[in-house]
């Protein structure tokens, strides 16, 4: 493997918010912390989000990158980013 490590936090989210409909079967949602932006926002960032690291990191395609770095940069968005 190459060794190479990712992290991206997007503003506003939870563990769950990669859910949709919500999902009560772990019986955990209540320890989580609030969304603090709308759902529906958060999915189309994090769809975003893999899509454009999928096609930057493991496609090779040079055009997602651009998009990707900008999202990554957008305090609106994504909280905090970080490559090791």
């Amino acid at each position: 493997t190459r060794g190479d490590c990712y992290l991206a936090i997007l503003r506003g989210a939870n563990h769950f918010s990669a859910t949709y409909p919500p999902d009560g079967a772990t019986g955990r949602p209540f320890l989580d912390w609030p969304v603090r932006r709308p759902e529906t926002e958060i999915r189309r960032d994090l769809v975003q989000l893999i899509s454009l690291f999928a096609r930057a990191h493991v496609a090779g395609d040079a055009a997602a990158r651009a998009p990707l770095c900008t999202l990554l940069n957008d305090p609106n968005r994504v909280q905090h980013s970080a490559v090791r």
